[in-house]
């Protein structure tokens, strides 16, 4: 992917500011734009198709965690540093935040040197983390192609299953399980299972990352169990 790219807070030039409260983001575009240029929006779908190459995102808890953020950058492939404020703060919220990709948390109302300080706690956002989430949601689209059998199919052959021994466990003929394969290669633009495992790691990856939100028992960088089975329901 080439080298990593780190963004620091001195070449912030351009914040993306989403609060869906009208009143409360002017009051935070009043502070933001002592920061950097600001563009303030009510969700992201503002945007459009003009999003910037290079960006800060500064969004309010209830946007982060209800405007599907990460899938609304992955199908623009732009990965922005998510810093999300709110007025309070609690474990549960900063958690709930962090697991929808946030870097960062600011407690709200705060000063221009705070917002500043909350920014540069997000700096190694790095080019080459952002290529990786660009590839598994491209990768979690494509399995999102394929019909529930030739997930099932694909996940066990992924994981160096026979077809003899996924038509065994899946009660279906080996035949039929060669077609399933062959069908799940096409869908996935791939050449064989090897290909196809990879794509599967990727799209587990960008699962994941939508799932962290729901998974709130669990602490705070745990793995949840059981993702790859997600993709064969």
């Amino acid at each position: 992917m080439g080298e990593s790219v780190v963004y620091e807070v001195h070449e912030v030039t351009k914040i993306i500011l989403v609060d869906s409260n009208d009143e409360r983001r002017v009051e935070v575009y009043r502070v933001a734009r002592e920061i950097a240029d600001v563009l303030p929006i009510a969700s992201l779908d503002e945007i459009g198709a003009n999003w910037p190459e290079r960006a800060w995102l500064i969004i309010h808890a209830d946007d982060a965690r209800h405007g599907d953020v990460l899938q609304k950058m992955a199908e623009n492939e732009k990965f922005y540093p998510i810093l999300v404020y709110s007025e309070g703060r609690s474990v549960a919220l900063i958690v709930s935040v962090l697991r929808q990709g946030a870097q960062g948390f600011v407690n709200w109302p705060c000063g221009a040197a705070e917002l500043k300080k909350a920014l540069f706690g997000c700096h190694r956002w790095t080019r080459r983390e952002s290529d990786l989430m660009i590839q598994q949601f491209h990768a979690r689209t494509k399995v999102c192609t394929l019909s529930p059998r030739e997930r099932q199919v694909t996940q066990l052959a992924c994981g160096g299953a026979s077809n003899k021994e996924i038509g065994q466990q899946l009660e279906i003929s080996p035949r039929t399980v060669e077609v399933h394969r062959a069908k799940a290669l096409i869908r996935l633009v791939v050449r064989n299972t090897v290909e196809a495992a990879r794509i599967w790691m990727l799209a587990d990856g960008a699962q994941q990352l939508l799932n962290r939100d729901h998974d709130e028992e669990e602490p705070s960088g745990v793995t949840a169990p059981g993702a790859s089975a997600r993709w064969a329901a």
